[in-house]
């Protein structure tokens, strides 16, 4: 590349994060920063998985902690999937390392409720294994447990 038109596209990269702090200084900077970033979102997924990956999401081949926890909240409300996904999917990790000699579950990227890319973990339900990890996982956590055994009852 001649040294002009490195200069020339240093200095066009260089106004263009110019105008988009300047954008990001206002209010009204910010929020059509964050609304590109929510409407980009689901196609950075998609970018960052993979097709076959985003494939296996979208027909179920994967699944992720929340609509299994969806699946036996006694309620019904999905208050045991805004409350305790997260320790949940924490106590359903640390399981899946114990039973496959500390290797972590499969990663994948998901848009958020809040709109931004989230790294989440996945469990085939095909694998026995999986299947394994999720149920001792979700015994072994107190809140889960109890949701598991009014299930049961009722």
């Amino acid at each position: 590349m001649p040294k002009f038109a490195l200069t020339v596209a240093r200095r066009v990269a260089a106004a263009a994060r110019t105008a988009v702090a300047r954008a990001a200084a206002t209010p009204q900077g910010r929020k059509m920063i964050t609304k590109v970033r929510i409407f980009a979102a689901p196609a950075e997924c998609v970018a960052r998985n993979g097709l076959s990956t985003t494939t296996a999401l979208r027909t179920g081949a994967l699944t992720t902690i929340t609509p299994v926890l969806a699946a036996i909240d006694p309620t019904g409300e999905h208050e045991l999937v805004a409350r305790f996904s997260s320790p949940a999917g924490r106590a359903v990790t640390d399981a899946y390392r114990a039973l496959n000699d500390g290797c972590e579950p499969r990663t994948v990227w998901k848009v958020a409720d809040t709109g931004y890319p989230i790294e989440v973990k996945v469990y085939n339900l095909d694998s026995s294994r999986d299947r394994q990890a999720l149920g001792d996982g979700l015994t072994h956590y107190k809140r889960t447990a109890q949701a598991l055994i009014a299930l049961a009852a009722g």
